[in-house]
C-alpha cells in the first residue's frame, strides 16, 4: 500500500443530491485538504464514481452497511475487560478517525468486478469523528 499506485473508485449513495455528490467527491479526492489529501497522494488512477443504493444500520454495538450485489459488512464491538463497555484503542496517530477507536469483529464481503478483487472476513475498528477544513 505504501508504494502507492492506488486505483480509487467512490461509491456514493444514490439518494444524494448533485451538490452532495460533488462535495463528497471533493472531500474524498483530497481537493478540500484535510486527511484525505494525505491519502490521495497514493492514488494514481481515479475511476468514475458509482451511484448505488446503500443501507446503513446502527444497532448500538453492531453496525451494518449494504450495497446490494457489491458490498456488505457487519462489525460488532468487542466487549471490554469490565465485561460491560467496549474494548477501545486510544491515542493513535490516525488522521482519518477520531481519537478513540472501538475494536470490533468484522464480517465483510466485497466484490468489485471493475477492480477485480474480493475480500472476506475482516477485523474492524470504528470511531466517531468530525472533520473541519479551514476556519
Amino acid at each position: 500500500m505504501y508504494k502507492g499506485d492506488w486505483i480509487q473508485m467512490f461509491y456514493i449513495d444514490e439518494q444524494t443530491s448533485p451538490a452532495q455528490r460533488q462535495a463528497l467527491e471533493s472531500i474524498f479526492s483530497g481537493q478540500t485538504g484535510g486527511p484525505w489529501s494525505v491519502l490521495n497522494r497514493f492514488v494514481s488512477r481515479q475511476l468514475e464514481t458509482r451511484l448505488v443504493p446503500m443501507t446503513f444500520e446502527d444497532n448500538g454495538r453492531q453496525k451494518t452497511l449494504n450495497v446490494p450485489g457489491i458490498f456488505e459488512t457487519t462489525v460488532k464491538a468487542i466487549r471490554g475487560a469490565d465485561d460491560d463497555g467496549d474494548a477501545i484503542i486510544s491515542n493513535l496517530h490516525n488522521v482519518i478517525h477520531g481519537p478513540v477507536h472501538t475494536m470490533a469483529r468484522g464480517k465483510s464481503h466485497h466484490i468489485n468486478p471493475t477492480l477485480g478483487f474480493a475480500v472476506k472476513d475482516t477485523h474492524a475498528l470504528y470511531s466517531y469523528f468530525s472533520w473541519h477544513v479551514g476556519e
